[in-house]
């Protein structure tokens, strides 16, 4: 658990780090975490479907249905049972089209039946021990700060007079030139396929997990908190 808060405070944004977090601390029956975990790794799929990490160096696909299956068996082991099914229900609809009956994706089909009593039958999804995150050394090797001009070296921006903002003019010139980039809340890997129209909708807002579940949950930072910390810490070690 410390080493993935660790790693969250030095990514915020990273989905997988707070989905194995969350099943950490489902496993100590700390369910109120659990579910703050599971919903923030369903914000940070971005309305995504899965995200392969295997191009940062972990050889994963999380996918979205077992990150709402792992939240529904915690709304159910709170007595949350309406709460839970709609989970399940999202796992059922937007698991991978090749999730048959004989698939890892089986269970959710059983928790369906089970309704509140899934927790002590089916287990959660989880990344598995054997699985290592070992970052390409492309990735690495410039991790470290150069200095490639002599003396200190300063950030320059133009500034257009017709504003008051500070920016590259003819950059953001021809970032309007681009056409507009599309948003899609299909899945970031070709192999794999869903049915039509499978879209996550059941990320629920900071608003719905305060009005709901607020005093089941523990207060979480904000990302800007998460960062502020995070660079109060790495002034400290410097």
């Amino acid at each position: 658990i410390e080493s993935l808060t660790l790693a969250v405070q030095c990514d915020p944004y990273l989905a997988v780090a707070y989905f194995q977090r969350g099943n950490l601390f489902f496993a100590q029956d700390l369910i109120g975490e659990a579910i703050a975990d599971y919903n923030d790794a369903l914000s940070y799929l971005r309305e995504n479907l899965l995200i392969d990490y295997t191009q940062l160096g972990l050889p994963y696909k999380l996918f979205s249905a077992e990150i709402s299956f792992n939240r529904g068996l915690c709304f159910a082991a709170m007595g949350l049972e309406e709460a839970a099914l709609a989970d399940f229900d999202d796992a059922r609809r937007t698991r991978p089209l090749d999730a048959g009956q004989g698939s890892r994706y089986a269970r959710i089909e059983e928790a369906l039946d089970l309704g509140a009593r899934a927790p002590t039958y089916c287990r959660p999804y989880e990344v598995r021990l054997d699985i290592m995150f070992r970052p390409p050394e492309a990735k690495i090797k410039n991790i470290k700060k150069k200095q490639y001009i002599g003396g200190n070296s300063y950030v320059v921006a133009s500034t257009d007079p017709s504003d008051n903002l500070p920016y590259f003019t003819g950059t953001v010139l021809r970032m309007q030139s681009r056409a507009p980039v599309r948003k899609t809340a299909g899945p970031l890997d070709d192999s794999v396929t869903f049915a039509p129209g499978a879209t996550l909708r059941r990320a629920l807002s900071q608003r719905e997990l305060d009005e709901t579940f607020a005093p089941l949950l523990p207060s979480r930072p904000s990302v800007s908190d998460t960062r502020a910390a995070t660079l109060s810490r790495m002034t400290s070690i410097g």
